[in-house]
């Protein structure tokens, strides 16, 4: 999927329905308003909501355009 520059890819407390890979871009992983990491390609997100069936535990945000696979 193509994720353009500003948008959040989850927010925080969302139910989990997806894993991502970044394919290009770069994201920024934000718990509240902090960034806490950054997510280039080659990372992945996603995963913790999933696993542990919980809701997300942070925010991600494009910071440039990016390519995801979900």
């Amino acid at each position: 999927m193509r994720v353009a520059r500003g948008t959040y890819v989850m927010r925080e407390g969302e139910t989990a329905d997806r894993y991502y890979r970044v394919l290009d871009g770069e994201l920024e992983v934000r718990i509240g308003e902090r960034t806490v990491r950054k997510l280039k390609p080659g990372d992945s997100l996603g995963e913790v909501a999933l696993l542990r069936s919980v809701p997300r535990t942070a925010s991600i945000v494009a910071v440039s355009e990016a390519r995801l696979l979900a």
